[in-house]
């Protein structure tokens, strides 16, 4: 069927396997295709949901916050940017 939408391919390798034959006893009327997208959809779920996770992009995102716009560090960089007329 003609979309716009980015396609995705997936090998059902073992570990695909297990996790769709999981699938099908709690979506046993799905065909394969809806699996998949039912078991992403559960996992992105679960990975939003999970504080360690949550924790992880937040932490990830600062990094590059950080990396991006470098903030003065040491003690005295107030006064530093004081002397140049930075609060002005």
């Amino acid at each position: 069927m003609p979309t716009t939408l980015h396609r995705h391919q997936v090998t059902e390798t073992e570990e695909v396997h297990a996790a769709l034959e999981v699938a099908r006893t709690v979506w046993p009327d799905d065909p394969p295709a809806k699996l998949l997208t039912r078991l992403a959809l559960v996992g992105a779920d679960r990975l939003t949901s999970d504080p360690t996770t949550r924790g992880e992009v937040r932490r990830r995102a600062l990094a590059e916050l950080r990396a991006a716009h470098p903030w003065p560090q040491g003690s005295g960089w107030l006064e530093a940017m004081r002397e140049q007329d930075w609060a002005e």
